[in-house]
């Protein structure tokens, strides 16, 4: 393919291409075990300025070869033969193919020469049809859910040599689903249909549907796209009248300014990428590999509208350049290019001040971040003497509470003695469990009840104290042995809660 500088021209990120085919040569036909007569008739239709392709049927590929009738006003294809891998390979090598391979997926199975269409090829892209095909599309569930207990009640089988469980499903019409489980609970999904590939609806409905409700089956959860990570990315081919685009990745303004679409008008009478001004729109699958299963679905949807909104444009323009004289048509061509340029630079003008605003809100927040810092410091300076102060507040309450030396003779007496067997502990504020009391509880895992029964007759062997010893204990533990945190009663609250028990 080559361009014409001297033909070429630029308007708004419009070039014209045109394509030459050599007059005559004599290509050397492959040796025996491939159809010559096959590959003869196609390099005759090509020094006759047909274009070849190739079209891929149930499994198996066809030449075809069309051009655009002049006095018909369309195109015109007609059907060279089956080839096979030897054709294919020696016409790439004579460059003489086109790389546009469409694949059929509702043809009948019929002789090749029966489904041949007799006529031409825009029934088939007529307004702007989306040829989109996925042969094999690689998905990764990112999330560690996948449960191997569902995958054993759906019948999926352990390798033990990658240590991954593998469930392989028929989707039917000759499509494959595998399962892929790692040890971690993350999965990947391969789709298989080569066969048959999947149309756009078909494409979103195994997305929106059957991966969503097979993956809430095998994690027991609702799943959604965002969890799935592309992989291996579909193949996306569309043919419409008007205009080449390349490198499609998205629809938004930015890229379209940023020239990652790239629109390409061929002129009157001259030939261009495709034969007599079609169109190809071609989207590589590197572009959605490595994003989420959700945007390339949604992209997906919006490619299948582009080529019918491009050919809507083209019409009205058509249309109207039909109806206005030459004149008019050259001035709304220069007011096209000026307002173009208009919009370009209003768009970097945009982008260039959201950058200055977006330098200046950092520069404003700095400064307010290093004005806010000295207070910042003396909050921090409150909140120390703030704990500081409740520190000592607690320990005056704590001094000003009931001594030891406050209680009725008898109790500190039997306390003491207590104390010394080891069941309780005595400070000058506080009374607390003992060693004997905590060895209790845990042996007898905080039910010491009946414990406490068999100690109180065994203790001293006095009956007027067998009541006051199982008093005090229940009188401790009636605040669980912690007041305010700290380990122990105050005396204060000890004494009301001693004579609950007396």
């Amino acid at each position: 393919m080559v361009t014409q500088p001297n033909n070429s021209t630029s308007r708004n990120n419009i070039k014209v291409t045109s394509q030459l085919h050599p007059k005559s040569y004599t290509p050397k036909l492959h040796p025996k075990g491939c159809n010559s007569k096959v590959l003869t008739k196609a390099l005759n239709l090509y020094n006759k300025g047909w274009k070849l392709f190739l079209r891929n049927i149930k499994g198996r590929t066809y030449l075809y070869a069309r051009k655009y009738d002049a006095n018909l006003k369309k195109k015109v294809q007609k059907y060279v033969g089956k080839v096979d891998g030897h054709i294919v390979k020696e016409l790439s090598r004579l460059s003489v193919l086109s790389n546009t391979i469409i694949t059929t997926t509702n043809v009948p199975r019929k002789k090749p020469q029966e489904s041949a269409p007799k006529e031409g090829v825009g029934g088939l892209f007529a307004g702007g049809c989306l040829s989109f095909m996925v042969h094999r599309l690689g998905l990764r569930f990112v999330r560690p859910w996948v449960s191997s207990l569902f995958l054993q009640q759906l019948g999926a089988r352990f390798v033990g040599r990658s240590r991954q469980w593998v469930l392989r499903f028929y989707v039917g019409s000759g499509r494959f689903v595998t399962l892929q489980v790692n040890r971690d609970g993350t999965a990947q999904v391969w789709l298989e249909a080569s066969d048959n590939p999947l149309t756009v609806d078909e494409f979103v409905g195994f997305c929106r549907f059957y991966l969503l409700e097979l993956f809430a089956r095998v994690t027991g959860r609702s799943v959604d796209l965002g969890d799935f990570v592309v992989m291996v990315a579909p193949e996306v081919n569309s043919d419409f009248d008007g205009a080449v685009m390349e490198g499609v990745k998205s629809l938004t303004l930015k890229d379209y300014y940023d020239e990652v679409v790239r629109v390409y008008y061929s002129g009157p009478g001259r030939k261009a990428t495709m034969p007599s001004g079609g169109v190809r729109v071609e989207v590589k699958a590197e572009s959605w590999k490595g994003h989420d299963l959700k945007d390339v679905v949604d992209g997906v949807v919006a490619m299948a509208r582009l080529p019918v909104v491009l050919t809507d444009i083209k019409r009205d323009l058509e249309l109207i350049k039909g109806s206005l004289p030459k004149e008019k048509l050259e001035a709304s061509l220069l007011a096209d290019v000026v307002a173009s340029k208009l919009a370009n630079l209003l768009y970097l003008s945009m982008e260039k001040w959201g950058n200055r605003f977006e330098l200046a809100l950092k520069d404003l927040s700095a400064k307010m971040q290093k004005m806010l810092q000295p207070i910042m410091n003396r909050i921090r300076e409150l909140e120390r003497e703030n704990e500081e102060l409740k520190r000592r507040l607690s320990q005056l309450r704590e001094d000003n509470g009931m001594k030891f030396d406050e209680l009725p003779a008898e109790l500190k007496e039997f306390l003491r003695e207590m104390e010394r067997d080891g069941y309780i502990r005595l400070t000058e504020t506080r009374i607390q469990y003992g060693d004997r009391i905590w060895a209790a509880i845990f042996r007898f895992k905080g039910n010491i009840d009946a414990w406490l029964e068999e100690m109180s007759y065994a203790y001293l062997g006095r009956k007027d104290n067998r009541g006051l010893f199982k008093a005090v204990i229940k009188a401790i533990r009636f605040y669980d042995n912690r007041w305010n945190g700290k380990p122990g009663v105050p005396y204060d609250k000890f004494l009301s809660a001693l004579q609950r028990f007396i």
